[in-house]
Formats: structure tokens, sequence, C-alpha cells
């Protein structure tokens, strides 16, 4: 359900399902050996070979039905981190770090605190309802997307990028967007480093395409967004059901280990 629920968003752009979704930040290296060239004539402003790799010209199809634009032409303000900032196992307020995003949902259980000096002493890396988190660094971890949904802000850390987008744009379509084979293209594309130390700049996140609100109003966003996030809940409910299962497994073994239950 998850992937038919990922799939949404291309499907309803007027595309076919990708037959590879292999990225290079999930792995840290191409799953097989591979070649291929580009003129010099058609070289941009990145010497890196994984850039002009063939497969981004999925994107390609996408300015050719649709108006584009940057990401950055889609915020409010300019696409910014969150900071480093000390924790407080005695603090009241929340820290989101990359690992509270689950790219489905955003984990605040397992959140950890700071004081309430150190949050309103940093307002800039204060996540608000609406805005869109994506963890930018590190391989594995860079590309999960989540939308934050609490009316009470809360700090996110350095690691983890904040996108707030303007009134033309629904951010629950647009986080889809990333997280479909369209946005993790780019995230692939754009990345910069090495020897595991890699990141997304606000630079290069600010330069992601995607479908303007000239072509897609946000009436018609809201829309698509609202079929998958619907798929998504039910998905959410069989995760839900499964766990009780495995759960409810667990305690059966436990008491037939202990001879408690009768076989």
């Amino acid at each position: 359900m998850r992937e038919f629920a990922s799939g949404i968003i291309i499907a309803e752009l007027g595309f076919k399902q990708p037959e590879e979704t292999h990225y290079f930040f999930r792995s840290g290296a191409e799953n097989r050996s591979l070649a291929f060239y580009e003129l010099a004539a058609d070289l941009g402003d990145r010497l890196h070979f994984l850039f002009y790799h063939p497969k981004y010209t999925y994107l390609d199809g996408l300015d050719k039905r649709y108006k584009v634009t940057f990401l950055e032409s889609a915020c409010r303000e300019p696409i910014h981190r969150g900071e480093q900032v000390k924790e407080d196992e005695n603090g009241t307020q929340i820290l989101l770090k990359t690992v509270n995003l689950k790219n489905d949902h955003i984990d605040f259980d397992n959140a950890t605190a700071i004081s309430t000096e150190t949050f309103e002493s940093k307002p800039s890396a204060q996540a608000r309802n609406g805005d869109i988190l994506l963890a930018s660094t590190g391989y594995v971890s860079m590309g999960k997307v989540d939308i934050y949904d609490r009316a009470v802000p809360s700090l996110v850390d350095g690691h983890i990028s904040i996108i707030r987008l303007n009134g033309d744009y629904d951010a629950h379509f647009v986080a889809y967007f990333l997280r479909s084979h369209f946005g993790q293209l780019q995230i692939d594309k754009w990345w910069t480093g090495s020897s595991g130390q890699i990141e997304l700049p606000q630079a290069n996140i600010a330069k992601f395409i995607i479908v303007s609100c000239q072509s897609l109003p946000r009436k018609q966003q809201s829309q698509i967004a609202e079929r998958i996030t619907r798929e998504l809940s039910e998905a959410r409910k069989l995760d839900a059901k499964a766990q009780a299962k495995r759960d409810e497994s667990k305690q059966v073994f436990e008491q037939l280990v202990l001879g408690r239950a009768m076989v």
C-alpha cells in the first residue's frame, strides 16, 4: 500500500512508473558498474560524473508536460537549516533530529529535549505547522521528508532543512512530490561531499524543480495530496495491526518457553 501511495503522484502527473528506483545516497554506491559520457558543450557548473547520470533524463519529461519552477520560488522565505544546540534532559521544549523523521511521520515520542531559553534563542530553527522538514545529511538518512503538523513549534537541529512554502502550494503535495521518484532523483543529483560526509546544501535544494502552481493550481495539488494521505492512513492502520500480531506472538512464545501455555 505504501508503494502504491508513493506512485499515485507520478500517475496523477501522467507519467509511467520508473523501472528502477535505486538512489546513490541510500547505499553510498552504484549497484552495478556503469559507463556513460557527456559532451563538453553540455556540461553545467558541476564536474561530478554522477550529476550527469542517464537516469536523470526521467526529469526531462516534467518540464515538457508542465510549467515548472524552482523550489525556492515556491517558498515564502529562504530554505534554511535548524541549528546544533545543547540538549537538556530536564528541558520542556522538543528538539527534532534526523532520526525523528520517519519519511512517513515525525516521531515526537522519542525526541530529545532542550531548555526554553535555548528554544527561544533560536527562532529561525523553529519548525512551524505546515513546514516541510528534509533530512539533509548522511547516507541513508538524507532524503527523508516529513510535514510538521503541530500547532506549537519545535526546534530542529542543523541536519534538517526547513522548507516553508507560500500560499500557492500545498505542503503535503510538495512533500509527497519530494518523496516520489521526481524528488528523490533530484536529491540523488544535487548532494555534495565525499568520504561518508555527504549533504544537501540549501542552495542546491533551492534548485530543485517542482510543478508550478500555474500548471497545477493549489486546489488540484490538494486533491492529489488528499488521495495519497488516505492511502497512507490505511497503510498505517495495517502497520498497527501487524505490530499487534507481532506483540501477541512474542507473548505466546514466552508463555510456551516458560511452560505456561498449552501447545
